[in-house]
């Protein structure tokens, strides 16, 4: 058996104090990677854990998201920070991957005390981190393709920064019925938002008077839609309802093109999140009459923008270095969520996870005051946006500027 001298221990434990110290400074420097401290520098950091798709098969995700975060922090900084401390952001690439989604967002809520998870990732993984949230018990400010992600039944902790499902499909819906058509096609990703809205639409379509021919899913990897596409156009509709964002929009144009599918295209909110002249490379695709829904955010009505919208371009428009992604409502998700983190924790004065959800579900009669752009009204009964939300349709023919779109008008259900 080996014995250890009173001073040996001493000696081990000074050195273990040290590596604990030169440790501690590491860790402070790899954080300090978003922004600057400016005005709030100084004092222990408020800390934000953000798991995105910063490569993997949804990438494009990441790479919307991030910038607005980014110039969020940095513009809150500059006011103070949160509580008076700098906003610090713990970046974690899930690769697009719901395991590695789960693993590393856990794996870091065990280890750091953050204040708040804001991610930016894909409907495939954004399940994986609401568990992780909820089981945690940590506060979430993000969106993502779960229907539910707004119950607080279901995620006490979590505040979804999406319009109802329900809303957004039946916007979704009386912009194809606003086409006048008999008969209507489904093209959509197979993802549990996706497949939520075909079932809205048969429902609202049926009650119409107009016949589904046919609903056609596909995965988010998906390459080639010719044989989805063609048993669409078999069947002779006069509109195709289309939802789906990113490499696989494209992958649509294209089949629509060469089968000669001579519907009217209409597009989905999830259309309009990615320009289709970002991953097109131009608009030739874009089948003639196509219209799309398109969130608040990402429109320009009556050819303006808001304040809120040129306040939120100025800040994040220098992240994109000239080239948008996605439309402006992709880079505000994460802009708004921390402006959002920031009002919970100062209107509880605290970064308690459990004041700083009590402080946002009174926020139905303060939205104004957050600073986001597009302000909820969250409650005890409802962690989602607002139901009544106009939603707008949006002119695919013209390329969007700053990623907003030119609106056609607001979208309203056909008498």
């Amino acid at each position: 058996m080996t014995t250890t001298r009173p001073g040996a221990r001493a000696r081990a434990r000074a050195r273990a104090r040290a590596a604990a110290v030169a440790a501690g400074a590491v860790l402070a420097t790899a954080l300090a990677g978003c922004g600057g401290t400016g005005p709030a520098g100084g004092g222990a950091a408020f800390r934000i854990v953000s798991p995105y798709d910063g490569s993997g098969k949804q990438a494009i995700i990441g790479q919307t998201y991030r910038p607005g975060l980014d110039a969020a922090v940095a513009e809150i900084n500059k006011a103070g920070g949160i509580l008076g401390r700098p906003v610090r952001v713990d970046y974690v690439d899930v690769q697009s991957d719901p395991q590695r989604a789960s693993d590393k967002l856990n794996d870091a809520l065990a280890r750091h005390d953050y204040g708040a998870v804001v991610a930016a990732s894909a409907g495939t993984t954004t399940l994986a981190m609401l568990q992780a949230v909820k089981v945690n018990g940590v506060l979430g400010v993000f969106t993502g393709g779960v229907p539910d992600a707004a119950d607080p039944g279901r995620y006490p902790t979590q505040f979804d920064l999406k319009y109802p499902t329900a809303a957004q499909a039946k916007a979704v819906g009386c912009l194809t019925l606003g086409q006048r058509p008999k008969t209507v096609g489904l093209l959509h990703l197979d993802g549990q938002l996706q497949n939520a809205e075909a079932d809205i639409w048969k429902q609202q379509f049926r009650a119409a008077g107009v016949r589904v021919t046919g609903d056609e899913k596909f995965p988010a990897d998906q390459l080639d839609l010719t044989a989805q596409v063609q048993r669409l156009a078999a069947a002779k509709p006069d509109a195709v309802v289309l939802e789906t964002y990113g490499p696989t929009l494209k992958t649509a144009f294209r089949a629509m093109k060469d089968v000669g599918l001579k519907a009217r295209v209409v597009g989905g909110g999830n259309v309009t999140a990615t320009p289709p002249e970002v991953v097109l490379g131009g608009l030739d695709l874009v089948p003639p009459g196509t219209v799309a829904m398109a969130w608040p955010g990402a429109v320009r009505v009556d050819g303006e923008l808001t304040a809120a919208q040129r306040r939120a371009l100025a800040a994040i428009e220098p992240r994109t270095k000239g080239v948008w992604r996605g439309s402006l409502s992709q880079y505000l998700y994460n802009y708004d969520a921390v402006h959002l983190v920031k009002w919970a924790a100062e209107r509880a004065g605290s970064a308690d996870p459990g004041a700083m959800r009590r402080a946002l579900e009174s926020l139905g009669g303060a939205p104004a005051e957050t600073g986001a752009v597009t302000a909820p009204g969250y409650t005890p009964r409802d962690h989602g946006y607002p139901a009544d939300a106009t939603f707008h349709a949006a002119d695919l023919t013209v390329p969007a500027q700053q990623g907003t779109y030119t609106s056609r008008g607001p979208i309203r259900c056909p008498a």
